[in-house]
């Protein structure tokens, strides 16, 4: 691999393996640092991405939000 090509920083992991949801948790090297799903229910939200952050350690101030 070569300097110019794509190194992700984090990586995703499904969440329920196999079972075909849409539905993941993020991964700063083994630190779980969130969950991305695929919104399937909400009624005026459905087929949008819906997203939530958890505490992280190392990190000294909260953003906001943390989901959405």
């Amino acid at each position: 691999m070569t300097d110019e090509e794509y190194k992700p920083r984090y990586k995703c992991k499904e969440t329920w393996t196999g079972e075909g949801h849409e539905d993941y948790h993020a991964f700063d090297d083994r630190q779980s640092f969130g969950r991305i799903q695929l919104d399937k229910t909400t009624h005026t939200k459905a087929g949008l991405w819906k997203w939530n952050i958890i505490h992280i350690p190392w990190v000294k101030q909260r953003i906001l939000p943390q989901g959405g």
